[in-house]
């Protein structure tokens, strides 16, 4: 529960903005109000100049209307703060999701995927190029210390 919490409020202004991009300048093109079909003559030019082939002039004010109402109205701004902070702060939430995951599933499953394929397994086919060890008594390296101790020092296993 505590990961999509967060995640909803790390992303939710993320799709506001995508919409606020797609929806460029359309939404301040649109007429104020469908007060515009009551004139005759405004009518027809909506109708004419605002259609698309995917949708005739009223639907696609209807969109604009509502995609109005998620990115630039009054209530766009109010419900953005809301998705953002009504569960709390994020940093907040992030540390509930992270008290709350089991993380040994977590860990169980890269301990698995770790226990399928052996260090001589990926060196026969390639997929691992380990340096030849360093002789014996040598300190071994940051780098060194990152080998798996089997290959080089079977005796610190």
């Amino acid at each position: 529960m505590y990961a999509g919490l967060d995640w909803c409020t790390q992303n939710y202004s993320k799709f506001v903005d995508e919409l606020r991009e797609l929806c460029g300048g359309g939404v301040f093109q649109m007429p104020a109000d469908i007060s515009v079909m009551d004139d005759p003559e405004l009518a027809r030019q909506f109708t004419t100049f605002w259609q698309t082939p995917q949708a005739d002039a009223v639907t696609r004010m209807k969109l604009f209307k509502l995609a109005w109402d998620m990115v630039g109205s009054e209530f766009a701004g109010r419900h953005l703060q809301y998705e953002k902070f009504y569960a709390g702060a994020s940093f907040i939430i992030r540390n509930h999701s992270y008290r709350e995951t089991d993380w040994s599933e977590f860990n169980k499953l890269v301990d698995d995927l770790m226990a399928a394929t052996t260090i001589e397994q990926r060196r026969m086919n390639g997929t691992v190029r380990l340096p030849d060890c360093p002789p014996r008594g040598h300190e071994r390296s940051r780098v060194e210390r990152l080998l798996p101790l089997d290959s080089c020092y079977p005796n610190l296993v």
